[in-house]
């Protein structure tokens, strides 16, 4: 009677959840007793996400992304998205293939990327799209990896603070050479992603060619090998650990339930889950398995600001484990992207194979923030049922706790951006978890004359948005 109860309030509680879809759950207890399956539950799941789904569709939330932040979401389906999915991992990596494990090692930089004797098997990633089966216990790897075509002790001064803010972490400095020599392994010849890195190499336009590829490489190493990506123009100001301290669980509450009633129907009786009780109460979804933050929301003139989405989320620093859906669904994007500008569908297209646009809109949509953000709200919204209104309302304040919507924590705006304004002793305290100088500037150049000098792009920082600010007190240039 108790787990009954756990149930009906968990019903009542800040979600509307028709009844014929709570009161299958009340006999799942007695069901699995007689029989283990779990098909109903699942379909239960299924159920409870179409609806969100629904509602969000009927309340024109797709017209909304798309004109008001100029958002492509595709098909929320989720056993759509999962087949898509597992099409792009055959297309990408090739389906069954090992990978000779060779250690790629730049002795003056003491950085190495081993490419794993096998791929991540496609059951992994699945794994993570069924909503009968609890969440991974794994955690974040605290590997930090960064690229820049200078050596770590020239590296602009405030990249000293990640040592310094946080001893548990590793490192891994990489230049263009390895970032090659990684790609190649990882991509087998006659692929598309294979193809389209080639066409990269052969560019006239290096300095773009090199923040595509910086762009590239940063969502397959986070995919393959896990840990936290961050531009070298950055300093860390919190702990990483500490990132997602503090984070509201706001994952529809019956889906969060689901997987462990799956699992193990009598525990649900032990879920004190009172009218009153909040949601940290309910079972969590162990660690999280990717850790983002809003870079730009609710601002109504973001077309002008240089930003590629309406709700953009930061790409010069992500944390995530290994594996994660929304990698595949944002190389495949890229990939498709090119498919689409070699067939000569929209754009144009240079001698070497590349899209030639010289606006920096065109790499913010083809490789930066703008597919970026596209698979993140995505996948949310596909593996969750989670609007991104009302999430880009509430991440717009930066004195707002992050949100955690099932293994995603999504930290508020300016969290990994600290602004100018600022002094270095007031990023130790509210949401301040990383900061950025914007020392890319890799626009500015490739406009000016499209080499490959300075230290933008592939070999440095990657298309995320934002022009140069002054570095605040403690920070400054040497």
């Amino acid at each position: 009677m108790r787990a009954v109860g756990a149930i009906i309030n968990l019903a009542r509680r800040r979600i509307s959840v028709p009844l014929w879809l709570i009161l299958p759950l009340l006999f799942v207890p007695l069901f699995t007793i007689s029989r283990p399956q779990t098909i109903n539950v699942a379909k239960i799941a299924h159920a409870r996400l179409g609806n969100l789904q629904a509602s969000f569709e009927t309340s024109r939330g797709r017209e909304h992304a798309l004109n008001e932040w100029s958002m492509e979401l595709g098909s929320l389906s989720l056993p759509e998205y999962t087949a898509e999915l597992e099409r792009a991992w055959i297309r990408l990596f090739g389906h069954g293939r090992t990978v000779g494990g060779k250690s790629y090692f730049d002795s003056r930089r003491s950085s190495s990327i081993a490419v794993n004797t096998h791929p991540i098997p496609w059951t992994t990633i699945a794994s993570q799209l069924q909503l009968d089966i609890p969440a991974s216990s794994d955690s974040i790897p605290h590997r930090v990896w960064t690229t820049s075509a200078k050596h770590p002790e020239d590296y602009p001064p405030q990249f000293k603070y990640w040592a310094e803010n946080d001893p548990s972490l590793s490192y891994r400095h990489l230049n263009d050479t390895i970032i090659d020599e990684y790609l190649s392994a990882i991509y087998p010849s006659g692929t598309p992603m294979a193809s389209l890195l080639s066409s990269l190499s052969d560019s006239k336009n290096r300095k773009r060619a090199r923040v595509l590829k910086a762009d590239i490489f940063r969502y397959t190493i986070l995919f393959h090998r896990g840990g936290i990506y961050t531009d070298t123009d950055t300093a860390l100001v919190k702990p990483f650990d500490e990132w997602a301290g503090g984070a509201e669980d706001v994952t529809d509450q019956v889906l969060t339930t689901i997987p462990y009633v799956a699992k193990n129907p009598s525990s649900l009786a032990s879920i004190a889950i009172s009218s009153g009780s909040s949601s940290s109460s309910l079972p969590q979804g162990g660690p999280p398995a990717l850790i983002v933050s809003i870079e730009k929301s609710n601002s109504p003139s973001w077309r002008s600001q240089n930003m590629a989405r309406g709700l953009q989320v930061v790409q010069w620093t992500i944390a995530a484990r290994r594996g994660h859906p929304v990698f595949l669904d944002v190389l495949s994007k890229i990939v498709a992207r090119w498919q689409q500008e070699q067939q000569g569908s929209e754009g144009r297209r240079e001698p070497g194979g590349v899209m030639s646009s010289t606006d920096d809109g065109g790499v913010l949509d083809w490789t930066g923030p703008g597919p970026w953000s596209d698979a993140i709200f995505r996948y949310l919204l596909t593996r969750y049922g989670h609007d991104p209104r009302p999430l880009a309302l509430s991440l717009s304040q930066p004195d707002r706790h992050p949100l955690r919507i099932g293994d995603v924590v999504i930290l508020q705006q300016l969290s990994f951006q600290a602004s100018a304004s600022e002094k270095w002793s007031d990023l130790n305290t509210g949401g301040m978890c990383v900061w950025h100088g914007f020392e890319g500037a890799w626009k500015e150049e490739w406009d000016r004359d499209g080499t490959a000098s300075g230290d933008g792009g592939g070999g440095g920082e990657g298309s995320g948005s934002g022009a140069a600010i002054v570095i605040g007190h403690g920070m400054a240039r040497d």
